[in-house]
């Protein structure tokens, strides 16, 4: 299960940056999985709090939020969502296509609590 790599990415990044900002306990990660990523945002989801046990971020939750894929097709020079996995626009049936979203997976931002207040850091 590569998602418990994964997470331990994001936990090493949101321990740097929390590091860095000396802002409070971090509360949320906010994250986005692209459709198209190979990342299963279920799979992630159970995995994160293994990741996070024991660091400086052990305690909070991480929050997915899914990007469907959205192709420009070529043929039709339509923007559409195409019917996941196939790579085929839904318009006029054409494989000829460019992906605009839908392969990463980022980090949106991360929310920390900082004496009753909540701050937000965004990359």
């Amino acid at each position: 299960m590569h998602e418990l790599s994964i997470a331990q990415a994001i936990v090493d990044e949101v321990v740097a940056v929390a590091a860095l900002q000396r802002s409070g306990d971090v509360e949320v990660v906010n994250v986005d999985v692209g459709a198209l990523s190979g990342v299963e945002p279920d799979a992630l989801g159970m995995v994160f709090p293994f990741a996070s046990g024991g660091t400086a971020i052990a305690g909070a939750s991480l929050k997915i939020r899914k990007v469907p894929a959205r192709v420009r097709c070529n043929s039709c020079r339509k923007k559409v969502r195409p019917d996941f996995p196939f790579l085929v626009c839904p318009t006029c049936g054409s494989d000829n296509v460019q992906v605009l979203s839908g392969r990463d997976m980022v980090i949106r931002s991360i929310e920390f609590g900082s004496n009753g207040g909540r701050q937000r850091h965004s990359k």
